[in-house]
């Protein structure tokens, strides 16, 4: 993978970690596509519309540091982005890591998450 298409990458997984994105079902509906499943950091199942309903409704800033960010491609359109994140709990004291992975689609020019996945360390 390019550093381009790398940043390309990094830059879509992260938008989706910002309160202004998150909150915005405008902003987040390109973004997912709409066959989207997540198994979440709780162990539960969520789909795009738990997911944009959750997101609307978050009140939370996050703070999300990024380690170990990789993109590799698993078929044409299609790339599997893995990283760690690590960012405060809703204690506000207490920080969380979790693996990440998403697969993101490329479907009529624009590329949208389809699958991601956070497991608590």
């Amino acid at each position: 993978m390019s550093p381009e298409q790398l940043k390309e990458f990094r830059e879509l997984e992260t938008s989706l970690h910002k309160k202004e994105v998150r909150n915005s079902r405008e902003q987040v509906d390109p973004l997912i596509a709409e066959d989207f499943m997540e198994f979440g950091k709780s162990g539960g199942t969520y789909y795009k519309q738990d997911t944009m309903n959750g997101l609307e409704e978050e009140q939370v800033d996050l703070e999300v540091d990024i380690a170990d960010f990789n993109a590799r491609e698993l078929a044409p359109n299609v790339t599997l982005v893995t990283y760690k994140a690590t960012m405060i709990d809703t204690d506000k004291v207490t920080k969380v890591s979790t693996n990440r992975s998403s697969i993101w689609i490329n479907r009529d020019g624009r590329w949208q998450m389809t699958f991601h996945q956070g497991t608590k360390l």
